[in-house]
C-alpha cells in the first residue's frame, strides 16, 4: 500500500503539478509495543543502577527459575527450540560469573557479569515486566521505541527512493 501511494503522490505531484502533503500513521501503538517499550525501559533503569554482584545472581536465579517454567510450558517446537538456547546461555554465563567470583578477578567478574547482563536481556527484561511494568507509565517511553522504528522505515524508504 505505501507503494501505491507513493506512486500517487509522485503523480498528482509531478505530471500534474499539485502541491501535496502526504500524512501517514506507521505505528500503532498496540499491547506488544507498549510491553516491549517497557521492558527497554526497565532494563535499561536495572543496568543503569548498577546493582551489587550478589542482587544480579539472585535475580538471574530468579529469571532462570521463572523462564525454565516457559520454556517447560511451550508448545511449538521451533519456539521451545530457541528458548531453550536462550536458556543455555544464560545458564552458562551464570556459570561463568560463578566461577569467576571463585577465581576471585575484579576484571573477569565485571566482565562475565556484563556478558549475565546481555545474555539474559530478554528473560530478564520480561521478569522485570512482570516485577514493575505497571509502575511504567510514562509517555516519552512509548514514543521512544514508536519513533525509532518509524526513523528506520523512514530510512528504508529513502534508501529506496
Amino acid at each position: 500500500s505505501y507503494i501505491s501511494f507513493d506512486i500517487l503522490r509522485r503523480i498528482l505531484s509531478d505530471y500534474f503539478g499539485y502541491d501535496i502533503l502526504y500524512v501517514m500513521n506507521i505505528t500503532d501503538i498496540d499491547d506488544k509495543i507498549i510491553k516491549r517499550a517497557r521492558q527497554n525501559h526497565l532494563y535499561e533503569k536495572y543496568i543503569e543502577e548498577n546493582k551489587s554482584l550478589d542482587a544480579v545472581l539472585d535475580d538471574a536465579k530468579n529469571v532462570m527459575s521463572a523462564f525454565e517454567e516457559t520454556v517447560r510450558t511451550t508448545t511449538d517446537a521451533d519456539k521451545k527450540i530457541m528458548l531453550e538456547k536462550m536458556l543455555g546461555k544464560v545458564k552458562n554465563a551464570v556459570e561463568n560469573l560463578e566461577k569467576a567470583v571463585k577465581g576471585g578477578n575484579t576484571g573477569e567478574i565485571a566482565e562475565q557479569q556484563k556478558r549475565l547482563l546481555v545474555e539474559a536481556k530478554d528473560p530478564l527484561s520480561d521478569w522485570l515486566d512482570k516485577q514493575y511494568g505497571a509502575s511504567v507509565t510514562e509517555n516519552a517511553i512509548f514514543n521512544k521505541l514508536s519513533q525509532y522504528w518509524e526513523n528506520e522505515y523512514h530510512k528504508d524508504m529513502d534508501a529506496l527512493n
